[in-house]
């Protein structure tokens, strides 16, 4: 249930967000927030783990990117109506936090009614660029431990979300470092 609300909030900020950007041109719209965050584009990508990486990559929702070799994937995170597909990546021995860093699929206005129900609780954004794509960044609590979370538009039909552990935030740079999100079509009934 934890992970309904929380998905929840985050949509709602996702809606804020977009709201309040429409309403207030004065805010600048694609700037890069940090040097980690990867804005190089697809075509010109290739990524090659090294010794301590693996590769993810998921033809099916356009996603690739490395990660630390002694962390696993687990797929699905987590059950949702919302959800259209998410997974974690986790230390394999040392699980000090489920689900340290989350990758979260999810329908346009869906995110879009949860940005809106964030900015209206006070949570404040950062314009960004993750792989090419408009994004945004905040940081919230969520049962005492802190988060990071970037929200990417991809193809005007659903968002990413990613969000991280504040304590894994080198790892969750990395990530995004690393990460192209190449858009595909999700199916009308989705959206």
């Amino acid at each position: 249930m934890r992970y309904y609300v929380l998905i929840g909030v985050l949509a709602a900020v996702g809606f804020l967000y977009y709201g309040w950007t429409i309403v207030n041109p004065a805010v600048p719209q694609g700037e890069p927030l940090r040097d980690a965050v990867a804005t190089t584009p697809v075509a010109e990508v290739n990524i090659v783990p090294n010794a301590t990486e693996q590769l993810y990559r998921n033809e099916e929702w356009g996603i690739t990117f490395s990660y630390p070799s002694d962390w696993v994937i687990k797929e699905p995170a987590f059950g949702s109506a919302v959800s259209l597909f998410n997974f974690s990546i986790e230390p394999e021995k040392s699980r000090k936090y489920p689900e340290t860093i989350l990758f979260n699929i999810t329908p346009k206005a869906w995110i879009e009614n949860a940005i809106t129900k964030m900015q209206m609780d006070g949570i404040i954004f950062s314009n960004t660029k993750i792989s090419g794509l408009d994004a945004i960044r905040f940081e919230s609590s969520y049962e005492g431990m802190l988060q990071i979370d970037y929200l990417i538009l991809v193809n005007d039909t659903y968002w990413i979300n990613v969000a991280g552990k504040k304590d894994y935030e080198e790892t969750l740079n990395q990530v995004l470092a690393s990460l192209v999100i190449t858009p595909v079509e999700i199916p009308a009934a989705n959206q």
